[in-house]
């Protein structure tokens, strides 16, 4: 566990870098305790070489599940990316087989394991799966939000709030996070939450009374809404990160004119769906 403890006139504050409290997400379904092969996390992942000529299967249509694939296709026999069909923001859709060996293919999610052998949740059976990799991503993982604290803060695993601004807890502002959310732009974003914590925490600025903190947190659009914090899941923020960047910039009294990140960050997301398999080679039209 890593904090970064700050002594200022006014606090004594406790500052969470969110980087260093993640812990895998290991699903509890399907059960893979009768699964014989090697189950592994993509944080564990290093060298595709280290598959060479397996059947692998990759769990996840995200970042790390799109770039493995890629990865593994000219050293692994065969590739099947199990992923749900509705999740394409960052891995699309593709029929047939694809990627530089030609052995990608995408399939339905892993409906049980027998030995190695594989049942689909659409009853597609896949033999002689020498490995299985989880890119499932992520869950907050607070070891020092426990006792009391648990009862201000509420932490899914996947989801943390309330927090006012993404960053302060209502009931105790002397306990800020950094790197909540950490979708989209999220070093630009925690540059500018770093500023406006500092800000605060200085003296600079001052933070709303408990009360305006909790009411921005359960009543404005911004930053949860209502049912979010009574069920709580927090909003997704990845289109939210240019919302709050201008905003927490003017709270800690510096300028920031964030749209040209803005639209670069949006042709970036539109060259990689352009060109999935070789978007970092191909040059970035910024016109």
């Amino acid at each position: 566990m890593q904090t970064y403890h700050l002594s200022c006139n006014q606090y004594d504050a406790v500052v969470v870098c969110n980087g260093h409290f993640h812990k895998p997400y290991m699903p509890t379904a399907p059960d893979f305790s009768a699964y014989d092969g090697h189950l592994t996390h993509s944080l564990y992942y290093r060298e595709p070489q280290y598959f060479y000529g397996q059947n692998v299967i990759v769990v996840g249509a995200g970042s790390s599940a799109e770039d493995i694939c890629k990865a593994l296709s000219p050293e692994a026999q065969r590739v099947y990316q199990c992923r749900r069909p509705d999740d394409n923001a960052i891995s699309p859709l593709r029929q047939g087989r694809y990627g530089s060996g030609h052995n990608i293919t995408q399939h339905a999610l892993i409906e049980s394991c027998d030995n190695r052998t594989i049942r689909l949740r659409d009853g597609e059976i896949l033999n002689n799966i020498d490995s299985i990799i989880l890119c499932t991503g992520y869950q907050y993982h607070f070891p020092f939000i426990s006792g009391s604290l648990a009862s201000l803060i509420k932490n899914t695993g996947r989801n943390v709030g309330p927090l006012y601004m993404d960053i302060f807890c209502p009931l105790l502002p002397e306990l800020a996070f950094i790197g909540l959310p950490n979708k989209g732009p999220s070093s630009h974003l925690m540059f500018h939450q770093a500023r406006y914590v500092a800000s605060v925490f200085s003296g600079e600025t001052t933070l709303p009374s408990n009360r305006q903190m909790l009411a921005a947190c359960q009543h404005a659009k911004y930053p949860y809404s209502k049912e979010a914090i009574a069920s709580g899941q927090l909003l997704d923020y990845q289109e939210r990160n240019f919302t709050i960047m201008p905003l927490l910039a003017r709270l800690a009294g510096t300028a920031s004119d964030i749209s040209a990140l803005e639209t670069l960050y949006r042709k970036l997301g539109q060259h990689r769906r352009n060109f999935p398999d070789n978007y970092r080679d191909m040059p970035l039209s910024l016109s």
